[in-house]
């Protein structure tokens, strides 16, 4: 039901009361109002368009930042990370690193929340785009049918404005680059910030497929994705592309890992699944 919805403010922006009331309301399984669902959409299509499709984002000696990644529809597994490290503050900064939605039921919830905390504060929690924030995937793998059963075509359309305007990859005090998937060869920083995002940009295609959808190999070079976009690379593409941009590793998500996390690439590449 939609009984006691949780009310943005008179101005209809987000406040800390709305997320408490948010968060209550979700884990009680009932459903924010229409109105307010695409309100909170349409803020943040409209925030991630005056964000870099690179975001750059610095860290001060006594901030932490906590990347999770693939939440997939999970959205009690949300709430236990929030329970467990606390929510956002101007110390401890989050970075939702894709795959927001698809696979799991609660999509809808793990998304809103998401993107209120970001409203909230867009400083404090970063969200980047996976390869299934994209209307194809939603297709397949379940977010446009949950999204249906919610709510309706209309709300569907504005998540996936939303999606389209998502940033691509984030640069964490000029020496680490958080992207959902990885790399190719010859890429540049500068290549990524000039990507022009919008409904016009398929990610299933060029090096936006190549940042969303990538997975990093064992063997030196580059070979295609099994995933049938987006490439393979590496440990010697990861060296080049660190040496080239001064950075010193990447942190990327995309692969279910047993534990949550791994490395590889001699720990130039390192895998957060949640």
């Amino acid at each position: 039901t939609i009984e006691d919805t949780p009310q943005l403010t008179r101005d209809g922006s987000v406040n800390e009361k709305f997320i408490k009331d948010l968060i209550r309301h979700f884990k009680n399984e009932k459903k924010l109002s229409t109105s307010t669902a695409r309100k909170i959409l349409k803020e943040s299509k409209e925030l991630f368009a005056s964000q870099s499709s690179l975001v750059d984002l610095r860290l001060k000696e006594d901030e932490t930042l906590i990347i999770v990644g693939d939440i997939h529809g999970q959205f009690f597994d949300l709430i236990h990370l929030l329970e467990k490290f606390g929510l956002p503050n101007e110390k401890r900064k989050y970075l939702f690193n894709g795959d927001i939605v698809d696979r799991g039921a609660w999509g809808v919830e793990a998304a809103l929340l998401i993107f209120s905390l970001s409203l909230l504060n867009p400083s404090v929690v970063h969200v980047g785009r996976g390869n299934h924030e994209w209307d194809e995937m939603n297709k397949l793998y379940g977010f446009e049918n949950e999204v249906l059963s919610k709510y309706e075509s209309k709300t569907y359309d504005c998540f996936k404005e939303a999606f389209d305007w998502m940033p691509l990859a984030h640069l964490v005090s000029e020496k680490v680059l958080v992207v959902h998937g990885g790399i190719s060869k010859n890429i540049r920083l500068d290549d990524i910030r000039s990507i022009e995002r919008g409904p016009c940009l398929s990610i299933g295609k060029g090096l936006a497929a190549d940042l969303l959808w990538s997975d990093p190999q064992e063997e030196n070079g580059m070979e295609s994705n099994s995933r049938g976009f987006g490439v393979t690379f590496g440990p010697d593409v990861t060296d080049k592309f660190l040496l080239e941009n001064s950075l010193r590793y990447i942190v990327r998500s995309h692969e279910c890992m047993e534990y949550g996390y791994d490395t590889t690439h001699d720990d130039k590449v390192r895998i957060n699944d949640d």
